[in-house]
């Protein structure tokens, strides 16, 4: 994201933890500006000189969410491709429990795919890190396209209750298949 000053970064981070919280006791459709405003102390003329809408706020937020993710899994010359994909899918689900974040939400208000942006960096760290020109027959574009679209639907398909097994579960066969 780009730089901002002192008192920008304050009110977004108000605003996002108020969006959060309030999250965590309705709907997302339920919610109004005046209520984000009111929870994070501010003026309606504040939460507009930083955002067009509640929309704009949760596409900030889930933005956050993906670099505070990215950042947290550091991909080392000494971390395999296996422990870096089940180390950012722990911490995925980890976030999404954490936060109270409705998946279905986050998929319905934002075009791209979380855990699509997330897992894609991870490969490209990845294979900028540990691949050459000469280790893959193919170039690292395709198989970074490759790897990471199971793991995604995976992921996807767990999230919306589309695979009947624990996270611990998943993890498991996911790293079996890595």
């Amino acid at each position: 994201m780009e730089k901002m000053d002192l008192r920008v970064k304050k009110n977004n981070k108000l605003l996002t933890e108020a969006l959060s919280r309030l999250l965590e006791k309705k709907s997302f459709d339920d919610i109004s500006v005046v209520e984000i405003c009111n929870e994070a102390m501010l003026s309606r003329s504040a939460f507009y000189d930083h955002f067009k809408d509640k929309y704009d706020l949760f596409s900030y937020s889930v933005n956050c969410m993906i670099e505070e993710l990215i950042e947290k899994n550091d991909i080392s010359l000494q971390q395999s491709l296996k422990d870096a994909m089940i180390n950012m899918i722990k911490l995925y689900l980890a976030f999404l429990e954490k936060n109270s974040i409705n998946y279905k939400l986050i998929r319905k208000n934002n075009n791209d795919n979380i855990l699509n942006t997330i897992c894609r960096s991870c490969y490209e760290k990845y294979a900028s890190i540990h691949l050459s020109g000469n280790d893959l027959e193919v170039p690292s574009k395709i198989y970074i396209e490759y790897a990471s679209a199971g793991t995604i639907a995976l992921c996807d398909s767990f999230l919306l209750g589309k695979i009947a097994c624990t996270k611990e579960e998943l993890l498991k066969y996911i790293e079996i298949l890595l």
